[in-house]
């Protein structure tokens, strides 16, 4: 409150309930297909309410299809799982995983991640021919 018992700032906390889904953001919005682009999946675990789950560590599996999974991680230092392995735990509530376009395959990758008792997430990629 300011000095007239104005109220000029308000925030509000929230504390996430159970994890319930997975959700996808990509780091680009297309691709070329020349079978060396790459696009960055960040797959964060959510509540029923969409609030991020910090401490969720839920198996997550990635799938593509029209496109190549390279590798996924989640920053845990302790982790004794190769970069390749589709499937890993989040790390506090986040795994990135690295997809590749392939040569002169345009369309759409379908990139997928599922972890057991959460609801899915797909984000499609369109890929356009390399000019």
């Amino acid at each position: 409150m300011d000095e007239t018992g104005k109220v000029r700032q308000c925030e509000t906390i929230l504390t996430a309930g159970e994890p319930a889904a997975v959700k996808l953001l990509a780091n680009r919005e297309c691709l070329v297909a020349d079978g060396e682009s790459l696009v960055f999946v960040t797959a964060r675990i959510v509540d029923k309410n969409e609030n991020f789950c910090p401490e969720a560590d839920n198996l997550i599996h990635f799938t593509a299809k029209n496109g190549r999974f390279l590798a996924s991680d989640g920053g845990d230092q302790t982790s004794l799982l190769p970069f390749t392995a589709p499937e890993k735990p989040a790390f506090k509530g986040v795994l990135v995983g690295i997809f590749q376009s392939l040569k002169n395959k345009e369309g759409v990758m379908t990139i997928q991640a599922e972890a057991d008792g959460l609801s899915k997430a797909q984000i499609n990629i369109p890929i356009y021919a390399d000019r």
